[in-house]
Formats: structure tokens, sequence, C-alpha cells
């Protein structure tokens, strides 16, 4: 009996690991490799733009913008933000970058827009967003700019609040347009557009916003809770979130992506160590973090570059 027991169980095991094979749980880990440090630890925002990446430090009296050559590996300071990049958000359009939002210090959340040419150094002042936020992620879908959630001011009170407010940016008009607010309000989503959809982590719960018809759907939760992470790496149809904070309001370095295929969630290689309100960024299919801080806010100089291995 004991012999015959064995075989079933090692069959049975047998026939999970296939399963799992085929479902794709090992279709998804990610091989992480360190780059050339940042040149001081900071932490930030990141974006890519004309085969570079530029990080724009987060700091209460000078925020710097730094370039990254991919090709080179290499480090340098290219100038100052306009105005201060406390939790700052960060997107690309036609070769302009632009900040959004972020930390004003006693003033409060900014409604700053302002945009970036890395080919002439220069910045320009936009039209600011209706409301000023922080703490808030932004997306691009068909060349316009959407905003989400994040932390702002009661009119009334003066206190600072969670704001559901969705509006969207036309360059094009430079004007701003307040659409179909988030199911809730919420102070720090990750919002990542895929197609003409953008999807929004608020924790654990996630939705999906149909820039066409103006509408929201749920989608399936993430299986734990994230935070604290100014963006995510879109790589075809999956969204990767990779560090950032849990429930506990601890760095983390777990790593999950979301199938916007199959609406499913994975967990993913870990990051070499806890980051959060690090620089995170794609380029050529590769994940890119740079900088960020561990729980107690100690700031980093690392910089990894991430690989999906089917």
């Amino acid at each position: 009996m004991k012999n015959k027991t064995t075989i079933k169980k090692s069959r049975v095991v047998l026939f999970i690991l296939i399963g799992f094979i085929f479902s794709g749980v090992y279709a998804q880990k990610i091989e992480w490799k360190e780059k050339a440090k940042l040149p001081q630890p900071m932490r930030g925002a990141a974006v890519s733009c004309n085969n570079n990446i530029y990080f724009m430090e987060a700091h209460s009296k000078v925020s710097g913008v730094y370039e990254y050559n991919i090709a080179e590996d290499t480090w340098r300071k290219t100038t100052n933000m306009i105005t201060r990049g406390w939790n700052v958000n960060l997107v690309e359009i036609d070769g302009l970058i632009y900040a959004i939002g972020g930390a004003g210090g006693p003033e409060g959340p900014l409604d700053r827009l302002e945009a970036y040419n890395p080919l002439n150094n220069t910045w320009k002042a936009l039209a600011p967003m209706p409301t000023g936020r922080q703490h808030n992620t932004s997306c691009v879908v068909n060349d316009k700019i959407y905003v989400m959630g994040g932390i702002t001011k009661s009119s009334r009170t003066n206190k600072i609040v969670k704001t559901e407010n969705n509006e969207v940016y036309n360059p094009k008009s430079n004007s701003w347009q307040t659409l179909s607010p988030l199911p809730m309000p919420y102070g720090d989503p990750i919002i990542s557009a895929v197609g003409n959809n953008i999807y929004v982590l608020c924790g654990n719960a996630l939705w999906m916003y149909d820039t066409l018809s103006d509408t929201w759907e749920t989608k399936k939760n993430c299986p734990v809770w994230i935070s604290i992470l100014l963006g995510s790496a879109v790589i075809k149809d999956r969204i990767i979130f990779p560090g950032g904070q849990n429930k506990d309001e601890k760095a983390v370095s777990s790593v999950y992506i979301y199938d916007t295929t199959n609406d499913t969630w994975i967990k993913s290689t870990n990051l070499p160590k806890p980051i959060q309100i690090g620089g995170i960024t794609t380029f050529n299919d590769k994940i890119y973090m740079i900088g960020g801080n561990d729980t107690d806010y100690n700031k980093y100089d690392t910089v990894y570059a991430g690989t999906l291995v089917d």
C-alpha cells in the first residue's frame, strides 16, 4: 500500500508541476543586472526619451535632471527643474518630457505642468492642472496625458485630502478636460496605459478605464497591497510593478506582473533589494529601476535593468 500511495502522490505532484509549466508560471521571470550608479544617492522619477533615460530628483530645495546614456552606460547632470520635483510624475510625448504635479513644501500639492526639451536643455511652463496634486501617477494614450487620483488640498478646509479626479491634457491645445472620476478617492494610484485602456491599481484593487467610452470596469485584485510606487513598467500587454511599499509601510523587493490579455497576476523575480520611490521606466523591453530608498528613507544610487525571461 505504501508503494501505491507513494506512486499516486508522485503522479499528483508531477501533474501539478506540468500544469504550472503550461499555465505560464515559469514564463515571466526577470533577470536583474546592475548598471552604472547614479552620480549620488537619490529618489525620484524616470522616463525614456530620444534613446536615453532621464531621471528627475525628488528634493525639497533643488531638483536635478540627469541623463543616462544607455549605450555607454553613463550618467550626466543636464540642468535643474523649474520647480522642485518632490513626488513629481513624468511622461514623454514626441521628444518632450512632461513633469506633472508634485509637492511644494508649505504651499502643498502643485498644479504644475512643465515640459523639458532634452535636445536644447530647456524648460517651458504649460497650462496648470485643474487639480493640484502629488503622489499621482500619469500615462499617455493617443498623445494625451491622463492624471488620476493623488493627494490634493481641500478648498473648504485647506487640509490635505485624497482625490478621485481624472483629468486629461491635450498638448496640441495646451488645455485640460475633466473626465469620469476614479471609482474611489485614492492618494497614490499607479496608472498604466495599454492600448486605449488605462489600468489603475489602488492598493490591491484594480480598475480599467476605457478612454474611448469614458467608463470604468473592475478587474482582478492584485494578490498583495502595493503603494508608494511612482510608476510602473509596461511591456507589450504586461504591466510590471517592481517594489514599492506594502500595507505595513515597509519597502519591498517583490515584483508582480499583471497580464491584461487574461486578467491574471503572477509573482515574478524579486528586485535585488527593497526599493520604494525609485524611478521606473522601460527601454527596448527592459525594465529600469533607478535610485529610490529603503523603508527608513535611506537613499540609493543603484540602477538595475531587468529583462523578462520567457
